[in-house]
């Protein structure tokens, strides 16, 4: 998936140079940044939701949630646990992209605190999807219902939210 991942961005950043949405000259580094910090936050929060919102339904589904609370595992343990799972595997595939945003820095139009910034706003964006996303899990009790919840609370939840991504940019 990380591959997938990153030749997504590729192809986005090609499909947009092609396209004519790219300048030339030093602004080719802020162009890449833009376009790329647009489709990581989108990606990566639909892909947060959607990854988290399998952790409990799978469980239920295949019958092994009673057998995990007979153990010495609590409930918030348990969520926490999916929770910090989720968010390192989905903070890794946002990770995976760190590359092509230090292009843009080399490219020009870019500072490093940019991209920090940028790469703040990915992770507090995965963090809370992720969330939702465990929401949902907790609340639906199939993996497509689950799913569907998660998606529809959080297209209202950061659809009501103004952007900050163009503070960011």
């Amino acid at each position: 998936t990380r591959v997938l991942f990153v030749l997504g961005a590729c192809v986005v950043l090609l499909a947009s140079y092609w396209a004519g949405g790219m300048a030339m000259g030093s602004a080719v580094g802020l162009s890449l940044f833009r376009a790329l910090s647009v489709w990581m936050v989108a990606v990566a929060g639909v892909l947060s939701v959607l990854t988290a919102a399998s952790a409990f339904s799978r469980e239920r589904e295949e019958r092994t949630l009673p057998l995990l609370f007979l153990t010495d595992i609590g409930a918030g343990e348990l969520l926490a646990s999916r929770l910090g799972l989720s968010f390192l595997s989905n903070g890794l595939l946002v990770l995976s992209t760190l590359p092509l945003f230090v292009l843009s820095v080399s490219l020009g139009g870019v500072v490093v605190e940019q991209v920090l910034a940028a790469y703040a706003l990915l992770l507090a964006t995965v963090f809370a999807c992720t969330s939702v996303g465990l929401l949902a899990a907790s609340a639906a009790r199939s993996d497509f219902g689950a799913r569907l919840l998660a998606l529809c609370t959080a297209g209202a939840l950061f659809g009501a939210v103004p952007s900050v991504a163009d503070d960011v940019v």
